[in-house]
């Protein structure tokens, strides 16, 4: 069985990730306030191990980078 939270912007998943016992993180990358890889890296400091996937509809190589380099996996559509 499994539960789904939702949250409305980056501050809110970060709460609930300090509250909750949160197996997987998907995010959108734009995000009021923070953007989903902003959030990401913040969640990071918080609990290192989760698993998370960036979703964007931008295919932008720069972006790839530096989810990659915040162990983040990152889906787009294809071209």
């Amino acid at each position: 069985m499994y539960r789904t939270f939702l949250a409305e912007s980056g501050e809110q998943a970060i709460d609930i990730v300090r509250r909750q016992d949160v197996h997987l993180a998907l995010m959108d990358m734009h995000m009021p306030r923070l953007t989903g890889l902003e959030t990401m890296q913040l969640v990071r400091q918080i609990k290192g191990s989760l698993p998370m996937i960036l979703i964007s509809a931008d295919h932008d190589e720069n972006l790839l980078r530096k989810a990659l380099s915040a162990h983040v996996f990152v889906s787009w559509p294809s071209r």
